[in-house]
């Protein structure tokens, strides 16, 4: 599984802070780049973000996020070394970005995805850029990496080798901390084009699942705490619990089991019908999105 990694605390060398809310064209930096990474197909996205709660809140509503809180007084590479080994073991490769290069395309997240070697840089008239996706061994590498002030320095600086992979997208260079002019870059994006959005829901008497819950429930799963898994949500517990009672309410069968107390403070477990669920519906989209893009094809040639 390929994760996308988001760095949206700390600051780079000699730029000052991240900006994750910069307006780039009519999104900001951070939505701008979760929207890149889902039209490439990724399905979990993370951030790493400041700890300012209402900033966070506002954009908990794009459900398919998984917060992990950073700290703005540090470098992006701190933070995104935090994020990394949050997802240590739990991901086949993960894709880093920082919010101040939100204008790569998701043509070159898939061919990154496609490239082979631990650490692939996409490239563009020989300048590297972002989006970097480290496998196994890179990922390591970098979350455990000594101080640097860039990836790029971490990369170089723990032996990875780097594989260069060429891509004719000018965005991966593109920096909006400098304050150029990229109307250009922003008017020729992908997410300019028009394309077709499905939001996929299943109801019985009431809507009890969708993008949402499924995040919550896998992430639950994984993290083995529906606490903590609401806490990467930037959802109240209350909350979380309210959404999977309803989901099992309606599915007629529990799909999360929970055990009080313990030195953790109790633990969640995601039944076998919940496990179910998750895989059905993972598959259910997918064939969707494929019928919805031979359909929008057909009906929108041009």
């Amino acid at each position: 599984m390929a994760v996308a990694l988001i760095v949206a605390s700390g600051a780079r060398a000699g730029r000052g802070k991240l900006e994750p809310w910069r307006e780039i064209g009519a999104l900001g930096a951070l939505h701008r780049i979760v929207m890149t990474f889902e039209l490439a197909g990724i399905a979990r996205i993370l951030v790493v973000c400041d700890g300012d709660e209402s900033a966070v809140k506002r954009f908990a509503r794009h459900a398919r996020l998984d917060f992990i809180m950073g700290d703005g007084g540090e470098s992006a590479l701190y933070n995104a070394r935090r994020g990394l080994a949050a997802l240590e073991g739990k991901c086949d490769c993960a894709l880093v970005a920082s919010v101040d290069e939100p204008l790569f395309s998701a043509a070159t997240v898939r061919a990154l995805l496609e490239a082979t070697g631990e650490a692939c840089v996409p490239t563009y008239e020989g300048r590297a850029g972002s989006p970097v996706l480290l496998r196994a061994d890179g990922l390591r590498a970098v979350s455990s990496s000594p101080d640097a002030c860039e990836l790029a320095d971490a990369l170089t600086g723990c032996g990875v080798a780097q594989t260069a992979v060429p891509v004719n997208d000018a965005g991966i260079t593109a920096n909006v901390s400098t304050g150029e002019d990229f109307s250009d870059l922003i008017a020729a994006h992908e997410l300019a084009q028009l394309r077709p959005e499905l939001k996929l829901m299943l109801r019985r008497e009431q809507v009890f699942y969708g993008p949402g819950p499924h995040q919550l429930l896998k992430l639950t799963d994984e993290i083995g705490s529906l606490r903590d898994a609401c806490r990467h949500m930037g959802i109240s517990y209350s909350k979380g619990r309210h959404i999977l009672s309803g989901v099992s309410q309606q599915l007629g069968c529990a799909v999360l089991e929970s055990s009080r107390g313990g030195k953790d403070g109790g633990r969640s477990r995601v039944t076998e019908a919940g496990r179910a669920l998750i895989r059905s519906y993972d598959a259910f989209r997918a064939d969707a999105e494929r019928t919805l893009a031979e359909l929008f094809c057909r009906h929108f040639p041009d």
